[in-house]
């Protein structure tokens, strides 16, 4: 039994998406509960998830980034506001690997993205390099465009 059509996949998709970029604050608190929406078979539904997951670290860097901000955000330290990060960064690292091209593509823009917002951690640059070159062989073209954009962005904003 199909859940979702395709067009009610798109529009969930495209809810979350608007959501999270509007509110991503709320999503840090509901990003456990819905974080198995990553695995749906949809394509569609995963990309606007990771594109949540995005949005919630440009917000994470924003809040950990402000020396006017108190010490702890909404009584979540820094630490716990970090280790959010990183575990949505390594969600995003491991859907590099997706089964869909355009959810492999995707995660590639969404790297260069935190990387013009200067979201990304720096130690985790070097990795980020070599995935995007692992993502040259990909047998898809648009993984492949999307991976020499990534690292022609790197070369532009090496920290």
């Amino acid at each position: 039994m199909q859940l979702l059509s395709p067009q009610g996949a798109r529009n969930l998709g495209a809810f979350i998406e608007a959501h999270a970029q509007q509110h991503p604050e709320g999503y840090m608190h509901v990003f456990p509960h819905i974080v198995r929406l990553v695995d749906c078979a949809v394509h569609s539904v995963r990309s606007a998830m990771l594109h949540a997951c995005a949005h919630v670290v440009v917000h994470i860097h924003r809040a950990l980034a402000d020396a006017a901000a108190p010490r702890e955000e909404a009584g979540e330290s820094r630490a716990h506001l970090a280790a959010l990060r990183d575990q949505l960064l390594d969600l995003l690292a491991a859907r590099a690997h997706d089964v869909s091209p355009y959810t492999r593509a995707n995660v590639l823009k969404l790297y260069a993205h935190l990387l013009e917002q200067r979201a990304l951690p720096v130690r985790r640059v070097g990795g980020l390099a070599h995935r995007a070159a692992e993502r040259l062989r990909d047998r898809n073209f648009l993984v492949r465009r999307a991976a020499v954009a990534l690292l022609a962005l790197l070369v532009e904003l090496n920290p």
